[in-house]
């Protein structure tokens, strides 16, 4: 520990009288993690492609049911009219 209190001493006075800054710099490995984050990312887009699926899927469902509501309710309405229609014909 002494050696390491030492240098850092020697090394704040040198800094001081050489006008020079110390910076700290980190160097990092891009080790097993970035590596591994490509299959991470690939499933994490996968899931999100499934759950935006699943979205489309639901939306399109409802929609079709509102198609059907809206035809059975035409249907309906040309009945009306055809029975109207016939009504109106017979004296």
């Amino acid at each position: 520990m002494l050696p390491t209190l030492a240098s850092r001493r020697i090394l704040a006075l040198v800094g001081k009288s050489a006008g020079v800054r110390q910076t700290a710099v980190a160097f990092y490995s891009e080790g097993s993690i970035p590596r591994a984050g490509g299959s991470f990312k690939e499933k994490e887009q996968a899931q999100e492609n499934q759950y935006i699926h699943q979205q489309d899927m639901a939306k399109l469902k409802k929609i079709l049911e509102q198609l059907e509501k809206t035809e059975k309710h035409v249907e309906g309405l040309k009945k009306e009219l055809r029975d109207h229609i016939d009504g109106q014909s017979k004296p």
